[in-house]
């Protein structure tokens, strides 16, 4: 089976689900090519020449990359030409789109039937207002840009979903933006992203914390941006006892590193924070596994899902995307009451420190679901849809 997965941006080592997707793929003995752009959209933290890779085909990992020219165009419609020429050329048995908001995925799935192709579109988007960060703005070409997403991508979404027989959806809360915000009502498939069992998983012994308990470090991997509200780790850092500790792994934008960086010198916390910045999958790995627990109070990511992995367990709010896999050893922060930030500072340092006196217990039932979460049963699930797309 050949699978060309189309993504505007790809990269190895992003343990993100277009990722692998194509890695387990090619364990089992797939031929997987992956149709990609040379330069990603332009992302606060990331300079222009962190987000281009030159253009041609590359083999990494037994995957062939394809990254056709595009240039930094506000609606990034360059790459659609060169996108169905190559696409065409490629033969693949199945183009796995992933996104329907991108140009070179929204060319390939409007025209699968005229290219004779077989498609199967995937979303991990959840949340409508999160994407607009980076319309904000007065420059003319946001504004053109955020008109040309919420109207002409919103509608395209649309077509391309009802013009489909497989759609597959990267958590529940994916099918329910799927359902309101495009009016989708036909059939989708549910997984999750979950960690590559490969890189992510228990190196230490078990040790009971109770014997070494002078310092319980907390720990939080992601990227950190306004939408984010980093500000509210170190406020609950800064009422829970000395031994608490926080680090903090990813990078940012420029403006939410300052404030943060602010904060933590204003309220004195420099020698309780640690901020480390662009490990690689294995350097992270190790890194979770020196520490107690995750926080996310306002924001989660595919890394709690990779902290999970390393047998770590995470404390995340109930309104985010990957707080089922808190809600699977109990403790997923119910916030369907609480009306403010202050509201949600009390609520997680007082449950920090009630999950500090029982930290071995966590960790133990950590270890015990750890399994279901793995990429692996992802996998299998877009598997079964691959084979039923062929029949």
């Amino acid at each position: 089976m050949h699978i060309c997965h189309v993504i505007n941006h790809f990269d190895i080592g992003s343990g993100y689900e277009e990722e692998l997707s194509a890695k387990y793929a090619s364990k089992i003995g797939y031929k997987v090519t992956v149709l990609t752009t040379n330069i990603k959209i332009k992302t606060p933290g990331f300079s222009f020449t962190s987000r281009f890779k030159k253009p041609g085909i590359h083999l990494k990992d037994n995957i062939r990359i394809i990254r056709i020219p595009s240039f930094p165009l506000p609606l990034d419609l360059t790459p659609i030409p060169f996108g169905i020429l190559v696409a065409k050329l490629i033969d693949a048995d199945i183009y796995h789109i992933h996104g329907i908001r991108q140009p070179i995925c929204i060319s390939l799935a409007l025209l699968s039937k005229f290219l004779q192709i077989k498609c199967l579109v995937d979303t991990h988007d959840f949340e409508y207002y999160s994407h607009q960060a980076f319309y904000k703005g007065e420059n003319i070409f946001r504004k053109l840009a955020k008109i040309e997403f919420k109207y002409l991508r919103r509608n395209l979404g649309r077509f391309i979903l009802k013009s489909n027989n497989y759609v597959l959806s990267w958590g529940k809360v994916c099918t329910l933006f799927l359902r309101e915000f495009y009016d989708y009502s036909g059939y989708v498939k549910e997984s999750f992203i979950g960690f590559d069992g490969t890189v992510f998983k228990p190196i230490n012994k078990f040790q009971n914390y109770q014997e070494n308990s002078k310092i319980f470090k907390l720990l939080f991997v992601g990227f950190l941006s306004e939408r984010k509200k980093p500000i509210l780790l170190l406020k609950i850092l800064e009422f829970l006892p000395d031994k608490f500790t926080l680090t903090i792994v990813g990078g940012g934008d420029e403006q939410s590193i300052n404030k943060f960086k602010d904060f933590l010198i204003e309220k004195k916390l420099t020698g309780r924070v640690k901020i480390l910045y662009k490990l690689s999958q294995k350097k992270l790995s190790k890194i979770i596994q020196s520490h107690h627990l995750g926080i996310y109070p306002s924001s989660s990511s595919v890394s709690c899902s990779q902290i999970i992995g390393c047998g770590i367990p995470v404390m995340i709010s109930s309104n985010q995307k990957f707080s089922y896999l808190a809600k699977a050893i109990n403790l997923d922060i119910n916030v369907d009451q609480i009306i403010s930030d202050e509201d949600l500072i009390r609520i997680f340092i007082k449950k920090i420190i009630e999950i500090e006196k029982k930290i071995d217990f966590y960790k133990e039932k950590t270890m015990k679901i750890r399994n279901e979460f793995s990429f692996q049963k992802s996998f299998n699930t877009l598997n079964n849809e691959y084979k039923k797309i062929l029949r």
